[in-house]
């Protein structure tokens, strides 16, 4: 609960924490003969969630580097084609300066 000095009352704020442990608290208070399964339980749970996260993070980093590996494949493919094409209307236009034919170099159609 807090103060409201604007109003001079008190505000109940919600705690939905202190709540969930309000209730935990009730279950094993009523049932603690449950109360050593769930925990094995829980651990259990855990430790299979830890391997789940473990295992996860592994193939994710796994990922990166892969896309990380493509994506500078990716820059020099990108990198060549517009040297390539940078090349091929320079050869063109030096062509028209000497006054030979010449027609635009299309380099997509390979």
């Amino acid at each position: 609960m807090c103060f409201d000095s604007l109003v001079g009352t008190e505000v109940k704020v919600y705690d939905p924490l202190k709540d969930l442990c309000k209730k935990i608290n009730f279950f094993f208070q009523w049932i603690p003969i449950y109360a050593g399964e769930t925990l094995k339980h829980l651990e259990k749970e855990n430790e299979l969630l830890s391997n789940a996260h473990k295992a996860m993070s592994d193939e994710l980093h796994k990922l990166q580097v892969e896309e990380e590996m493509m994506m500078r494949k990716l820059h020099e493919l990108i990198s060549a084609h517009t040297l390539s094409k940078k090349k091929g209307l320079n050869d063109n236009a030096e062509k028209r300066r000497n006054d030979q034919e010449g027609a635009a170099v299309d380099i997509t159609k390979s």
